[in-house]
């Protein structure tokens, strides 16, 4: 299989959807491309518990954790950036210090954000998680 090649088509069919809390937010995104490329959504028991930026900010901190980057942690291994491939996860931080959860494609991450489907380069990203 090729990752990348699913990652875009699967992002095509992304950037159709509206944003909404828990089903086409970030962590649905990245458990959408993970069920494409394993066969299974690692995501689907962390966003029944929300269905809105307040009931997700609440099921974080329940959890202890600080970003949805611990969510990932969570269920991925977490890798140095520089070994992450096509599929894989990242946390990245944009230039006005916002986080988002994106799918890596060669040297972008691709994510998912209330304003849509975005891309951003993959030195943006702080942390990695293998998606296996």
């Amino acid at each position: 299989m090729n990752a990348r090649r699913t990652i875009v088509e699967a992002y095509r069919e992304w950037s159709t959807r509206p944003f909404d809390w828990n089903g086409a937010c970030c962590l649905a995104w990245c458990g959408d491309a993970a069920r494409r490329i394993t066969g299974a959504d690692p995501t689907v028991a962390l966003r029944a518990r929300y269905d809105s930026e307040f009931s997700c900010r609440r099921g974080m901190v329940e959890e202890g954790w600080k970003s949805i980057g611990d969510a990932a942690a969570s269920l991925y291994v977490e890798i140095p950036v520089a070994m992450a491939k096509s599929g894989d996860w990242a946390l990245c931080v944009d230039e006005r210090g916002e986080e988002g959860l994106g799918v890596v494609v060669a040297a972008v991450v691709a994510i998912r954000g209330p304003s849509g489907m975005g891309q951003v380069p993959l030195l943006w990203a702080r942390r990695a998680f293998r998606v296996e």
